[in-house]
């Protein structure tokens, strides 16, 4: 894969891109939802990879030191969904 430089002015437009051509994450993934409101925020992407492996993606087009604490909190959240469908 060849990547690309962009100028994004948002996330927005950044998912827009992504969800309109979701192989330009990776040959194969597929979106299951996006902006799914968790607590006061929205998850950006949810979806499966080419392994149908969950990921979750949680988009910036600038640094964000919360970033990863913020797809911590999202992971726990659908952990904590994923077994009331187990149950």
């Amino acid at each position: 894969m060849v990547l690309k430089e962009a100028v994004l002015k948002d996330e927005a437009e950044l998912e827009a891109l992504l969800i309109k051509n979701p192989a330009q994450i990776e040959e194969g993934f597929s979106i299951i939802t996006h902006q799914k409101t968790h607590k006061s925020s929205r998850l950006d992407i949810l979806g499966l990879d080419s392994n149908k492996t969950l990921t979750l993606l949680e988009l910036k087009v600038v640094s964000d030191v919360g970033q990863l604490r913020q797809a911590l909190s999202y992971y726990t959240w659908i952990l904590d969904k994923s077994s009331l469908l187990l149950v």
